[in-house]
């Protein structure tokens, strides 16, 4: 008897979906055991690939909002302002305090 897990996507942290599968085979009384255990490995071997479909690699976000409609223009726009507008706060701060002072 042969056993493998199988986690939903490998790739994801939040799944925690695993399904057991389970090949098993009789041993012959006459004979190895190691025959039937090549057997059993060879069958794993032809039907553990037909189990599985190829996934298409995901496009890059970037590329997708760009090639879309105008809000994914906008969000690119807010998504590079939003952390220049952190980073460059405190000077802005300090100069429009320096304004009000001089009035």
């Amino acid at each position: 008897m042969r056993y493998f897990y199988v986690k939903e996507n490998p790739f994801c942290v939040a799944s925690n979906t695993v399904t057991m599968a389970r090949v098993s085979a009789l041993v012959p009384t006459e004979g190895s055991y190691g025959g039937i255990l090549n057997i059993t490995k060879e069958f794993m071997g032809g039907t553990i690939p037909s189990m599985f479909e190829i996934q298409e690699e995901d496009p890059i976000l970037f590329i997708t909002l760009v090639s879309g409609s105008g809000i994914g223009k906008v969000a690119i726009v807010f998504l590079f302002l939003a952390p220049l507008s952190i980073i460059f706060y405190p000077q802005i701060r300090n100069m429009l305090r320096k304004q009000g002072n001089r009035k």
